[in-house]
Parts: structure tokens; sequence; C-alpha cells
């Protein structure tokens, strides 16, 4: 084997997003976790009575529960990083429109490298290789299914922007190396 064979093996890189599907459910397990942060700290400090532990272990409780149920109203996306050619023939099928070049020049800004209504439901689409639902595991999304989550009145602006932002990531960023330690000679 040679060192090509061994760059070329390099898995791509991955990115996961977990969004709530329950604002409800959501927002219960974040005070949960709340307050679990809030017993813990009273409990930490020195000379912490016997109530300050107990409290902080049916905190623990609490929010374990909440997680759980949570848990079951979830949607996992997994992105995987997309070929340069793909990147390039997404950029080429979804050009600005002459209407976002106009807007952006009236605003002194430079102008859109893509049509931002069209080129994000494309690469979440082409990115995605994994969604998990409470109803099941689907392998990725079409783009109609992409689509029809980035104009869906139910998804806001920051979710959709985070499952952008991880198909972007997959691509563009990469996972920082961590300092080995030198080898045992």
């Amino acid at each position: 084997m040679s060192a090509i064979d061994d760059l070329l093996q390099k898995r791509p890189e991955e990115r996961t997003v977990v969004l709530p599907l329950d604002f409800e459910l959501a927002h219960a397990a974040a005070q949960a976790e709340d307050r679990l942060n809030q017993a813990k700290a009273m409990s930490d400090r020195p000379g912490a009575t016997v109530e300050a532990i107990s409290v902080t272990e049916d905190r623990q409780a609490e929010y374990d529960k909440a997680v759980e149920a949570l848990r079951g109203q979830t949607a996992t996306f997994t992105f995987r990083s997309i070929a340069p050619q793909t990147w390039d023939e997404l950029k080429r099928e979804h050009r600005p429109s002459e209407s976002q070049r106009t807007e952006a020049r009236k605003q002194g800004q430079a102008p859109p490298e893509w049509n931002e209504e069209t080129f994000s439901p494309a690469l979440i689409a082409a990115a995605c290789i994994k969604v998990i639902t409470p109803s099941g595991e689907q392998p990725g999304l079409s783009i109609d299914e992409a689509t029809k989550l980035w104009t869906s009145d139910s998804w806001n602006k920051s979710e959709r922007a985070e499952l952008f932002n991880a198909a972007l990531s997959a691509f563009v960023a990469r996972t920082r190396m961590i300092d080995l330690p030198k080898a045992p000679a």
C-alpha cells in the first residue's frame, strides 16, 4: 500500500444535528437542566447539607425523566461532506437571481454566491445521509423533502440555519487534530 492509498482512505467529515420536535418537552428538559445545575452548585459548596445533596439527587431524577421524554421526540440529521464537483454543480444550478444581485448592490454588499432560496435545501439534500425520527430511520433527504422542511412554517429560521450550517460545515470545515503525545521510542 502506498502513501496515496492511505490518504485516499480518509473518511469524509460528518456533522450531526439533533432538533426537538416538541417545544414543550424541550423547554421542560432545559428547565430541569437549569434546576439540576443550581442544585449541583449548592451541593458542591464546602459544608453542603445532606438536604442539599438530596435535592440534587431529586433534580437529577427530574432531569433524567425530562430528557427521556424528549429523546422520543427528536429528529437527528447526519450530514457528510460532499465531493467538490457536487459543490460546484450545486452552485451552478442555484445561481443567485438577478433581483438578489441587484438587492445586494443596493445595500452595498457583495453579490451572493448562490440563490439563497434554492441552494440551502439542495445542499441539505445532497449532504444528508441519515435522518432518524420517532417514525424510524431513513437514508437522507430527497430534494423535495429538504425543500418542504426549508419552506415549512413549523421549522424556524434558526433550525433551518442549523441544518444548513451542518451540511456546509461538513464540506468546508475539518475536525481539529489533537496534539498527540510522542510515540514511545
